[in-house]
């Protein structure tokens, strides 16, 4: 930084002078885990969490791994794949531990956020906590991503438009960024482009479960009542023979 002129604020100084060395396995364990996660699939979610483990395995004190064990487990609840019961107590245990080891270390903040809104429904500690992430590392995709559904929420359209525009800025062909911009164009009403980007992620990840639910959703919306049921019925986790019982009611 200091050959090419780059100015460093104080806060930058101190961030870069805690960086710590990192276990090349853990790591690698680690990024294994975080692409199955984007999947946002059963299996995808099961391997990520075998993976995460593994990273631990390699070094127990590696944050990155222990918050994505939390965030595999806020997947595995908003997917419907396991209970509040069991999974709201490895979401804190884990979010925990992360921030307690690096505490700036952005991911773990963007768990904080995620589990703030999803699982708390707590509007201003999520909207705090993703501020945070994207303070420690403006180009964090799926904070921007994940920040753009709450401004959704709150009725900020504007500003989710902002923040999912830079996500799909910064990882365009990201099939998980993806099915979240087709979540923020639904909740806008323009259910055909929310359809296009659907597709795009199923191209890629043919059961991507978060982009058959926005086919699901945004066929119903518009009337397409046959594509939003097999929409829906592509991602259900029930025997074939019951597919077939369904698709005879419908």
């Amino acid at each position: 930084s200091e050959e090419i002129n780059i100015v460093l604020t104080p806060q930058e100084e101190n961030f870069l002078a805690e960086t710590k060395t990192v276990n090349p396995d853990a790591y690698d364990a680690y990024l294994k885990g975080k692409y199955y996660w984007d999947q946002l699939t059963l299996d995808g979610l099961q391997k990520s969490l075998k993976y995460f483990n593994l990273s631990l395995e390699k070094d127990n004190e590696f944050a990155p791994a222990y918050s994505g064990i939390a965030t595999t487990y806020i997947g595995l609840m908003q997917m419907g794949f396991t209970s509040p019961s069991i999974g709201i107590p490895k979401i804190y245990e884990n979010t925990q531990k992360a921030l307690e080891l690096d505490p700036n270390y952005s991911d773990s903040h963007l768990t904080s956020a995620v589990m703030g809104v999803w699982t708390e429904w707590n509007w201003e500690k999520g909207e705090s906590e993703f501020l945070k992430a994207l303070e420690l590392n403006p180009n964090d995709v799926m904070a921007h991503a994940y920040y753009a559904h709450l401004l959704m929420i709150l009725l900020r359209s504007e500003e989710a438009d902002h923040h999912i525009n830079i996500a799909m800025e910064l990882d365009p062909l990201n099939p998980l960024i993806q099915s979240l911009y087709g979540v923020v164009l639904y909740y806008k009403g323009e259910y055909q482009l929310s359809i296009v980007e659907a597709n795009k992620a199923i191209s890629v990840v043919p059961n991507h479960t978060l982009a058959w639910r926005v086919l699901g959703l945004s066929f119903h919306e518009l009337r397409d009542f046959k594509n939003a049921f097999n929409a829906i019925l592509i991602i259900l986790l029930i025997d074939d023979e019951t597919k077939l019982s369904l698709g005879k009611t419908f």
